[in-house]
């Protein structure tokens, strides 16, 4: 049987904050409105306790998964702006384990309490004065497996005559002092990894680019646009990177870099997406199908948007108790949505393109689509797929997985467009005179 144990440790010195906050033109606005957002989550929290209406009695604060080892917490409060009391009260702070989790939330809030699943109650001070009251500090130990800890705020007792606004801070860190819950512990080795394999590959990418281009005397539109894509990966592996090293040493990172790095992968995701799309709605390879790209364009911009504005959501909820991953929840199948969409309009393009290709043309959007529907799909089934696993392992599941399915579509990407093989052979993308973008109109 499993080895768990809590206990409670007299205060001492503060510990660095656990703040376990995710993050063209047109952009800028949801991009601040994203980090509005994130701001939202500093250091801080505010919340509306206390009062006869018992949903205002329970409140979820805040969670965190502690790997082997001990575990520390520590958290404190104060009342919220100039408000003060006749005299300075006790809160209960419980901490509830991931197993006994469900059943928590299936109880009536004051009830979670009294049926022993609070494996740890501590009273926390609510000076009368308004200013902070002591740090309450704690302990987990955990001996077989890692577990993730929620933990919430109660007044059960009705010591507040009526409701009140009630700052927190919590923290928490791991045996080694790392301020990294246990579900993030290993990314900055693989954002670290991430980041030097595409150096590399912009390397190689780059120098194949310039021998493209002293064989050709040009570079094809689409080249343009999957290195900017390829860029765009790139900061992104970078800013989050840098966000990670300095969450290491502070628990909190930079929230800007972090916004920048989500929207970044996720242009990058839209371009590939768009590029797959043109190219099977007939770009390079018919005559017949090359004007109808404004539409594309058009679409695909408003899906970039969307994805924006659901990342801006994501970081909103980002340490919500039901999310494990950061497009947990209604988020992640709303994006799930949208990909299962342009998969159906990238497969309904390949099929009308086929009905206008020759035998050449048909064997190349056979291996086509294959490519296309296995990238279009990755983020569904991946999504699936995480949900068989505890909490703690969804998030490093699907970040390695979408990592290493982005990594391989920019190779296969490159060799599509830098190297000789059948789709160079059956496409007009070797003449060095075929138009750009701009030049076309909407059908």
């Amino acid at each position: 049987q499993e080895f768990i144990r809590t206990r409670v440790m007299a205060p001492g010195r503060s510990m660095s904050a656990m703040r376990l906050t995710r993050p063209f033109a047109w952009w800028v606005p949801v991009f601040m409105w994203q980090l509005q957002l994130l701001d939202a989550k500093v250091q801080t929290g505010t919340l509306m306790i206390g009062g006869n209406v018992a949903g205002l009695r329970w409140k979820y604060l805040s969670k965190f998964g502690f790997g082997l080892g001990v575990g520390q917490y520590e958290v404190r409060l104060k009342l919220h702006g100039p408000t003060q009391l006749p005299s300075s009260i006790y809160l209960d702070f419980d901490i509830y384990l991931d197993e006994d989790w469900q059943r928590v939330q299936s109880l009536p809030p004051c009830k979670r309490e009294s049926y022993s699943l609070s494996r740890k109650t501590l009273p926390l001070m609510l000076e009368a004065s308004g200013e902070w009251g002591e740090w309450q500090l704690g302990a987990v130990e955990h001996r077989v497996r890692p577990h993730i800890w929620y933990f919430a705020l109660s007044d059960c007792a009705m010591s507040l005559p009526h409701g009140l606004e009630v700052d927190f801070e919590l923290r928490a860190r791991q045996e080694d002092a790392s301020e990294f819950s246990i579900e993030v512990r290993q990314m900055l080795a693989v954002h670290g990894a991430t980041l030097l394999s595409y150096t590399i590959f912009l390397a190689i990418f780059a120098s194949c680019c310039l021998q493209h281009w002293h064989a050709m005397g040009t570079m094809h539109p689409l080249i343009w646009v999957f290195a900017a894509g390829l860029g765009l990966q790139y900061t992104s592996q970078a800013s989050y990177m840098a966000h990670l090293l300095r969450y290491r040493t502070d628990g909190v990172g930079y929230w800007v870099l972090r916004a920048v790095s989500e929207n970044c992968s996720m242009a990058s995701q839209v371009i590939h997406t768009g590029l797959l799309i043109i190219i099977a709605r007939g770009y390079t390879l018919l005559a017949s199908r090359t004007a109808n790209l404004g539409i594309v364009k058009l679409v695909m911009s408003f899906v970039l948007i969307t994805h924006f504005a659901l990342v801006g959501l994501a970081n909103w909820e980002d340490d919500a108790p039901h999310k494990h991953h950061e497009n947990e929840g209604a988020i992640g199948w709303a994006i799930f949505g949208i990909r299962f969409g342009l998969l159906a309009w990238f497969l309904h393009a390949i099929r009308k393109s086929r009905n206008s290709a020759g035998l050449k043309v048909c064997a190349f959007l056979r291996q086509f689509e294959a490519a296309g529907a296995t990238y279009l799909l990755a983020y569904p089934l991946l999504l699936i797929f995480v949900q068989a696993f505890a909490p703690y392992l969804r998030h490093p599941i699907l970040r390695v997985g979408l990592l290493s399915v982005q990594l391989a579509s920019d190779a296969w990407f490159a060799r599509l467009f830098l190297l000789r093989g059948a789709y160079f052979e059956v496409s007009t993308f070797s003449a060095p005179l075929l138009p750009a973008f701009g030049t076309y109109k909407v059908a």
